[in-house]
């Protein structure tokens, strides 16, 4: 088609890699975030979206007072999983260019095992990964209490 002049090196080059790394991650993820999504959607009683549509209400109307209050805790909890699933992301980043171009995809988890098991020093790797574990956990606290506010409200 004559787009680009070479085939773009999506897995070398240090300006497109991480954009593809990020691509493969939602890719990876969508199925389990759709399939959860469409089940919250499920749950919903039709007989709302008749009451609100005898009631005159739009489509936007029914999406923001019916639909988000019955899909956000099941949305809020996919978050907190996916976060701490990308975070913790490993194996995918390593497995496919294992830290490079250039350290352009050098993550936290790859930090710590280039640090324990590259230069052997398990104790700097070990505080590495504790750092790590606290950051996740005041996401979750923080995670967690909106959620719990959310349940507040509903009730």
């Amino acid at each position: 088609m004559g787009i680009c002049s070479e085939l773009p090196q999506f897995l070398s080059d240090s300006r497109l890699v991480f954009f593809t790394l990020i691509f493969i991650n939602v890719w990876f993820g969508a199925p389990m975030i759709m399939v959860n999504v469409l089940s919250a959607l499920q749950t919903i009683p039709q007989d709302q979206y008749e009451a609100a549509q005898i009631d005159g209400a739009s489509r936007i109307q029914q999406f923001k007072h019916i639909t988000v209050p019955h899909i956000k805790i099941v949305v809020g909890l996919l978050v907190v999983l996916r976060t701490i699933w990308i975070f913790n992301n490993f194996d995918l980043i390593y497995l496919i260019t294992g830290g490079g171009p250039a350290n352009a995809t050098t993550t936290v988890p790859i930090y710590a095992y280039n640090m324990g098991w590259g230069t052997k020093l398990l104790g700097k790797s070990s505080a590495v990964t504790m750092l790590l574990l606290t950051f996740l956990l005041l996401i979750c606290v923080v995670y967690f209490t909106i959620i719990a506010k959310w349940e507040k409200e509903d009730k």
